[in-house]
C-alpha cells in the first residue's frame, strides 16, 4: 500500500561524541535518489567526561611544563572566565577533578588558537591582567575575576568612565560602568551597572547592560 507509514526507530550511540553545536539532518529519498522530505534540527552536546579524557592524550611539553600546580589551577580559573561557552563544561571539569595534565593540554590549545605565533606572551599577558583584577576585586570568598566586575574588565577591559555611590544613605553600594565603544561588536555607549544588597562584602553584582548579549534588567 503506498500511503502506509512504517515507522522506523534507531539508536545512535553519543557517548564518544564531543562536546559542540551540531546540526541533525534526515532525508527521506526515493530509489531514484530524489528528496521526497527533509527536517533538520540543531543541538548542543555537552560531554565534558569524554572531552577530558580525550584531552588528556594531548602533548602538552610547552612553557605550561615549568608552571606548578597551584598557578596551573589558578590559570585555568582564569581562563575559565572568558573562554567559549562550549568549552567552560570541560574546563570547569577539569578543575572540579585538578586533572593538571589536562588542564595543561587546554591551556596549550587554548592560547594557540588566541595567538598561533606566539601563545606564552598572550598567556603571560593575559596571566597579568587577571593577577592585577584580582587584587582589586577579591571578595575573600573567590578570586577578583570570578566576581562579576572582574569578569567584566577581563572581558572588556578598563571602562572609560565609572560613576558610583559608596556611603549613600538612600540606595545600596552601585557602581555604573560606562565604554564609549566595545571593540569586538563595535557597540558604543555601553553601560554596566553593579550593586551590592548585602552590604557584607565588596562584592558587587551585575544587575543590567545594555551590552550584547549581557543581563539586561
Amino acid at each position: 500500500d503506498g500511503n502506509s507509514v512504517i515507522p522506523y526507530i534507531t539508536n545512535w550511540n553519543m557517548q564518544e561524541i564531543v562536546s559542540g553545536e551540531y546540526k541533525l539532518k534526515i532525508s527521506v529519498v526515493n530509489k531514484n535518489k530524489e528528496l521526497l522530505a527533509s527536517s533538520e534540527t540543531y543541538f548542543i552536546r555537552s560531554n565534558p567526561k569524554y572531552d577530558s579524557e580525550n584531552i588528556e592524550q594531548m602533548s602538552a611539553y610547552t612553557y605550561l611544563d615549568t608552571i606548578n600546580r597551584k598557578s596551573i589551577m589558578y590559570a585555568a580559573k582564569a581562563t575559565a572566565v572568558t573562554a567559549p561557552s562550549v568549552d567552560v563544561p570541560i574546563l570547569n571539569y577539569l578543575i572540579a577533578n585538578e586533572n593538571i595534565k589536562g588542564i595543561r593540554a587546554y591551556l596549550y590549545k587554548h592560547w594557540a588558537d588566541q595567538s598561533p605565533t606566539d601563545p606564552y606572551s598572550e598567556f603571560k599577558k593575559y596571566m597579568q591582567l587577571a593577577q592585577r583584577i584580582d587584587d582589586r576585586f577579591n571578595s575573600g570568598f573567590r578570586n577578583g575575576f570570578e566576581t562579576d566586575r572582574g569578569r567584566v574588565m577581563l572581558e572588556y577591559g578598563k571602562p572609560n568612565e565609572v560613576v558610583g555611590r559608596e556611603q549613600d544613605l538612600t540606595s545600596v553600594p552601585y557602581e555604573i560602568w560606562t565604554y564609549n565603544q566595545i571593540e569586538e561588536t563595535g557597540q558604543t555607549n555601553v553601560k554596566f551597572v553593579f550593586y551590592n544588597p548585602s552590604l557584607v562584602t565588596n562584592d558587587l553584582e551585575l544587575i543590567h547592560s545594555t551590552a550584547y548579549g549581557e543581563i539586561k534588567n
